[in-house]
């Protein structure tokens, strides 16, 4: 369920989803994610009271009320603020150029892995790996010299 005013693109989004689907449990869980400007407004909130009753006035709105009187409790974590992440995933519309800066190691001592630092195929677990084996080769040829 997209929020109102959200967009789906290269803004970003903000997305309620049911986050029980495919999980052994017969407990219903509604997830919120967002990201990029669309997310903004959301990820500015430092206060997880204050963010929780944003998301429940607006499925308040969209569902007539119904979403207050039957919430019960809430986990959150905000990946923008965990100090070794500071985010979500690569952007599928981003720079690819600014992929291949990003991999470049620092001084020949620290190298970056992972799919967002390939610039083709983000977002997905085989380009993690080459990645990763493409940096590991990096350091056995640095190593030969």
């Amino acid at each position: 369920i997209e929020l109102p005013g959200s967009t789906n693109d290269r803004e970003g989004e903000a997305i309620f989803y049911n986050a029980a689907l495919d999980h052994d449990t017969d407990r219903n869980v509604l997830g919120f994610f967002c990201h990029g400007a669309s997310g903004a407004s959301f990820t500015s909130i430092e206060d997880d009271d204050a963010l929780i009753r944003l998301l429940l006035s607006q499925l308040d709105s969209m569902f007539s009320g119904a979403a207050t009187p039957a919430y019960r409790k809430h986990i959150t974590q905000d990946w923008s603020r965990e100090p070794f992440i500071k985010g979500t995933y690569s952007d599928f519309f981003g720079d690819p150029n600014a992929a291949h800066v990003l991999a470049q190691s620092l001084d020949d001592r620290v190298f970056f892995a992972g799919e967002a630092y390939a610039g083709h195929d983000w977002a997905y677990v085989h380009v993690a790996a080459l990645s990763g084996r493409d940096r590991a080769r990096e350091v056995v040829d640095l190593a030969r010299r």
